[in-house]
Order: C-alpha cells, then sequence, then structure tokens
C-alpha cells in the first residue's frame, strides 16, 4: 500500500515537474548555466515597448542577449559579484526595491490622506513634559486634574513641565501643522477640540498634556527677504534703542526706493547670511519663525510688499514679501507626503497593518499571555526570570493542512531585551509586540525572492546591470581612454579613417552697424594690422559693435565660408541673417591626415567599439554558448 502511494506521488512529481519545463524552457545555456523562456521574456518585453516575434527580430536580440549574458558571466568567472563596494550598491536597490513587498498599500494610501487633510489646518496648542519622577502618566493625569479646576495651563506649564524651553515659552508651541511633530503627539493635538486638554500622551520623551487653543486653516508657504537690525543679547536699554534708530533709518531709505531693497539689504543687514543673498530667506511655513516674523510675513499678500519696522525676541525686522503658495492639491503634494512617511514614525504604523496582515496569513499564534507578566524582572540580564526553551510564539511558514507550526522560543526574545537601553520607558508588553513584529517583518524580508518571482528576477537584473557595468568599465571604457599605447596603436591602425578636408586658417568677423563692418574690412587689408587691434579699435565705445570667430575650418563645419571665395585676402561683406559679415583668409591648408590630439574623442569612441567586438570574440571563443532556436522562435506563439 505505502509502495503504491509513493509511486503514484513521483508520478504525479514528476509529470508536474516536466509541464514546468514546458511552460518555461530554457532557452540559452552557456557552460551549463540555464537562461529560461520567462528571464528571456521579461528582459525582452522591457526593453521593447511594441515587442515584435518575427525570426529577424528575434536574432536580432538574441545576438545582444547573449553579449549582455556572456558580459555578466565573466564578472561573474572574475569574482565581481563578492567585491563588498559591489555587494553594497546591490544591497542599496535591494532594500529599496523591497519597500514595495514589505508594506500594505492600502495602510499606506489611508495615512497620506489623513496626513493631506491635517495639512490642510494649523494648530495652535502648548504642552506639558513630565519626563521623569516615578509613574509619569499617573503624574500627569494630577496635574491635568488640578488644570482643569484651576483653569491656568500656562501657571501649570510653569510650575510641572520638565520641558527646559518652558522657562521661555510657557509651554507655547504657537502653530504647528503635519510633520513638524512627532506623530502621537500630532495625532493628540488634531484630536482634542478646541479649548480642550488631552489626556496623557506617550512618546519617546515622555508623557504630555496638550491644551488646543486654535485651529485655522494652513497659510501655505512662504519665501521672503528681511532686513535686520540686531539687539544684543546683554544690551541695555541704549542698545534696543540704538537698534530701533538704525532700523527706522533703513526704512526711510527703503521708502525713498534709491536703491533696490536687496542692496540695502547686503549693505545694512546684520543677518550677515542672508544679506549676501539679498535678505533673502529660505521657504518657511507656520511655526518655523518666531510668531511675531511669521505674523508680520504671512500678512503681506501681493509680491513685492514691504512691512514697516517690528521687533520680534532678536531684534528689529524689514520684510519684503518675494512668494506665496498655497498647499497645494492631493496630487501634488502626495509625493512628498509619502516620503515624509517613510522617514517618520508614521512608517512604523504603517509597517504594523501590514505585519498584522502577515500574522493571519500565517496563523501566528502567541503563546506569551501566561507568562509575560509573571517572569519579567529588571534585575536579570535578560529581563526575564523564565526557562529558554519556554514558547514565546509560533506561526505556520507554508500553507496546508498537514504543515507543522515554526515555534519560537523565548531565549530569542531574551536576546532582544538585552539590546534594549536601561532607562527604556516602555513596559514588557510593548518590548514583546515590537519584537514579535520584528521577527516576522525579518522573516518576511528573508522570503522574497521565494514568495514573489517578479522581485526576484528585478534584483537579477539589478545585479547584473551592477556586474555588466563594472566589467564593461574596465574591459572597454576605462581602458580605452587610459590605455594609451594601445590607443595610439589603434590610431596608426586606423589613420586613413582620420583625416582633415581643406581648410582655411581665417578671420570671421560680423556686425550689425554698416560703418562699423566697412571701417573693420579696410582695417583688415592692411595686412600688419591684427585681429585684436581690429577689435580694440572698434569695441571702445561698445563690446557689442564687432563680434570675431578665428580658427582653422572646414567649410562644411561653417557654412557661412560658403559666401566667400576660398582665395587669400580679405572679402567684401554681404549680408546675412540681418547682419554684415566678411572674412580675412590668412591660409589654405590641403587635406592631410589629423594628429591624434585633434580627433582624440572619436577615436577614443572607435577604439572602445573595437575592445568591444575583440572581447566579444574571446567570450564566445571560451564559453560554450546552445540556443534552443526552435524554443526562441515559438515565443509570441
Amino acid at each position: 500500500m505505502k509502495k503504491s502511494i509513493l509511486v503514484a506521488l513521483s508520478i504525479t512529481l514528476f509529470s508536474l515537474v516536466s509541464m514546468a519545463q514546458e511552460i518555461n524552457p530554457v532557452l540559452i545555456t552557456i557552460d551549463g548555466k540555464e537562461i529560461r523562456k520567462n528571464e528571456f521574456l521579461s528582459i525582452y518585453t522591457q526593453n521593447n515597448n511594441e515587442p515584435k516575434f518575427d525570426k529577424a527580430s528575434m536574432d536580432d536580440y538574441l545576438d545582444i542577449f547573449v553579449k549582455y549574458k556572456l558580459k555578466v558571466f565573466e564578472a561573474e568567472e572574475m569574482g565581481f559579484d563578492t567585491i563588498k563596494r559591489l555587494k553594497n550598491e546591490l544591497n542599496g536597490y535591494v532594500n529599496k526595491s523591497a519597500e514595495k513587498y514589505l508594506s500594505d498599500s492600502e495602510a499606506t494610501e489611508s495615512l497620506i490622506q489623513e496626513a493631506y487633510e491635517r495639512k490642510k489646518y494649523e494648530i495652535k496648542a502648548s504642552h506639558i513634559l513630565i519626563t521623569k519622577g516615578g509613574d509619569t502618566y499617573k503624574k500627569a493625569l494630577e496635574i491635568r486634574a488640578e488644570i482643569i479646576k484651576s483653569g491656568d495651563f500656562e501657571a501649570a506649564a510653569a510650575k510641572y513641565s520638565q520641558d527646559p524651553s518652558v522657562k521661555d515659552n510657557k509651554g507655547s508651541l504657537g502653530y504647528f501643522t503635519v510633520f513638524q511633530m512627532l506623530y502621537l503627539f500630532e495625532e493628540a493635538a488634531y484630536t482634542t477640540k478646541v479649548g480642550d486638554i488631552s489626556m496623557p500622551v506617550k512618546t519617546k520623551f515622555g508623557h504630555h498634556l496638550i491644551k488646543v487653543y486654535d485651529k485655522r486653516k494652513n497659510k501655505g508657504r512662504v519665501k521672503v527677504a528681511h532686513i535686520y537690525s540686531k539687539i544684543p543679547k546683554e544690551g541695555d536699554e541704549n542698545a534696543k534703542e540704538n537698534a530701533r534708530v538704525k532700523i527706522e533709518e533703513i526704512y526711510s531709505l527703503v521708502k525713498a526706493k534709491n536703491k533696490s531693497f536687496e542692496d540695502f539689504a547686503r549693505e545694512y543687514s546684520d543677518d550677515n547670511t542672508s544679506a549676501q543673498k539679498g535678505g533673502e530667506l529660505d521657504w518657511f511655513t507656520s511655526g518655523r519663525m518666531v510668531p511675531e516674523f511669521e505674523d508680520v510675513a504671512f500678512s503681506l499678500k501681493n509680491k513685492g510688499d514691504i512691512s514697516e519696522p517690528f521687533l520680534t525676541s532678536y531684534g528689529w525686522h524689514i520684510i519684503k514679501m518675494l512668494e506665496l503658495e498655497e498647499i497645494g492639491t492631493y496630487e501634488k503634494l502626495k509625493p512628498e507626503i509619502e516620503n515624509n512617511i517613510s522617514r517618520g514614525e508614521r512608517s512604523k504604523k504603517s509597517t504594523e497593518f501590514f505585519v498584522n496582515k502577515l500574522k493571519k496569513e500565517y496563523r501566528f499564534k502567541d503563546k506569551s499571555k501566561r507568562w509575560i507578566k509573571n517572569s519579567y524582572n529588571p534585575k536579570v540580564e535578560s529581563k526575564l526570570d523564565i526557562n529558554d526553551s519556554k514558547i514565546a510564539f509560533k506561526f505556520k511558514k507554508e500553507e496546508g493542512f498537514f504543515k507543522k507550526y515554526t515555534k519560537v522560543t523565548v531565549s530569542d526574545f531574551k536576546d532582544f531585551l538585552s539590546k534594549i537601553p536601561a532607562n527604556s520607558q516602555q513596559d514588557i508588553e510593548a518590548f514583546y509586540k515590537d519584537y514579535t513584529n520584528s521577527y516576522i517583518f525579518q522573516y518576511e524580508k528573508s522570503i522574497l525572492y521565494d514568495k514573489y518571482p517578479d522581485y526576484k528576477a528585478l534584483m537579477q537584473q539589478f545585479k547584473d546591470g551592477i556586474l555588466l557595468f563594472e566589467i564593461s568599465d574596465q574591459k572597454v571604457w576605462n581602458k580605452s581612454s587610459k590605455d594609451t599605447t594601445g590607443l595610439k596603436e589603434f590610431f596608426s591602425m586606423k589613420q586613413k579613417k582620420y583625416q582633415w578636408k581643406a581648410r582655411q586658417d581665417v578671420e570671421i568677423y560680423t556686425s550689425a552697424k554698416k560703418d562699423v563692418i566697412f571701417e573693420a574690412n579696410k582695417m583688415a587689408k592692411d595686412k600688419n594690422v591684427t585681429s585684436l587691434e581690429i577689435m580694440n579699435n572698434l569695441n571702445k565705445t561698445s563690446r557689442l559693435n564687432l563680434s570675431l570667430e578665428q580658427g582653422k575650418y572646414e567649410v562644411e563645419e561653417k557654412k557661412i565660408l560658403e559666401k566667400f571665395p576660398p582665395t587669400l585676402g580679405v572679402s567684401q561683406p554681404v549680408i546675412e541673417n540681418g547682419k554684415f559679415v566678411f572674412v580675412r583668409i590668412k591660409a589654405l591648408i590641403p587635406s592631410g591626415n589629423k594628429e591624434l590630439k585633434d580627433t582624440r574623442g572619436a577615436v577614443i569612441s572607435d577604439y572602445q567599439v573595437y575592445l568591444e567586438e575583440e572581447w566579444i570574440k574571446s567570450l564566445k571563443a571560451k564559453y560554450n554558448v546552445v540556443i534552443n532556436k526552435e524554443a526562441v522562435y515559438s515565443l509570441g506563439k
């Protein structure tokens, strides 16, 4: 019975393998290494928008493809795929391309939409930060209750907040919008009603209480130039008055318009960095400048508007509006928002959505609930007082009723915990969640090649492309410019190709003014008068009077020369494109050999072609290439 079952299974498996080979046959073999239909078609269709499968088209592309694969094969044989620099480059492509397969597109789209909706508004808020002193959450709750009774958030901020900036701002954060705060902080600020105080919000800094004072439409971003009169930090009343008087004097000069605003900024502004650019500052949005500066900047409505002098905590300013830009459409901002999400805390939320889907897919089973709290002991090195063999979780790597679960023990979780900083404020359950998410995420990343054939094919193409560039640079491109001996030998061998046609050593004079051109023509007829003397004499009043081109040219190279007879001396002026032109031909040079320096670029290009052809010949002689032309010609049928 068992023997019958095994025979039946063997027959089934053999049939499946044979069927797979028929669907994806071998097209090319290079020294025993097989290249199948799927790989060939993937590259062929990528390089041809309208692929053709007739015999001529297939033969043409086969020639290109085989050369390409021979070069890559040679690079691998020479060990190029083990070079650290190239491996690092490939890893960069691998990690970037993997992002598409390691994220939840629906979750990401939802986060983008959320960020855009929030970007439409700006929140004005203050906060109190509690970073230490035992149970920070409980402490924050107590402070919140006290504020609700007293109604004085600022006083509580000054009394309790452990944010170092509170002594200057009493907890005020001014206006801010999306991506300007930590995500969890932003989430609380945007979901708390105006006038309310949030519940304690946990971030990496500690617990926050947030009071929202206002929610207004986003003003967009603005670019301004400013003139700055600095008040020294330790300045007395006299220094402050001097700064005010200075800005008032500058303002009176700006209004008089004897010079441009930019010139006054360069001359008088105390902001040395922006002064060099005429006072111009980078684009900024709400929350990026002190409120007084920001308010004046956004109050200017028209390009070129100039403010009156105003005071900030830094000193006195005058602002000129350069540009004002609204926030833009969803389509316009989507790439920028997506980039911000990938670099910020939101990426963790997106990853969490993705991992939760994977956990369902792999039938993840959490086994920690019975032991995790009771075993936590921050005094032991691993922070867990429990046997290493205890099961942390299990999951199925493959689908199927008969597939076994993979079990992960506590030992691995202990290693994870041992790397956590001692001052981390997360609890053990949060650590465990991070650990399981990381484990499943890394497992998924490790099987991308097997799970997604298109990803595997793309990575193979990246690898081949990197190897192809490197070996081509060594064998052809770099060699053609640095192998001076070989280049000279090639040039000598092909000298007949590099020939001058008949040339003229000529000066070409051009002017829009008739009197200037005739005066120049008269001077040019005197052989003793140089081109420099002609130019200096006729361009005394303006450098635009007369222009000159001079050199050794073939007639085909300078079409204007066709207008004049090829005789030594000075021609009569002619009109060309509305300007007067004449030539002074100093010598007629017969055809002859070019020197290498005269045509080096063209020779290097031809030498590269030669090196490429010789290299391909050697590769075809070195490696045995077998093409299954019957299978190739059947493609597209």
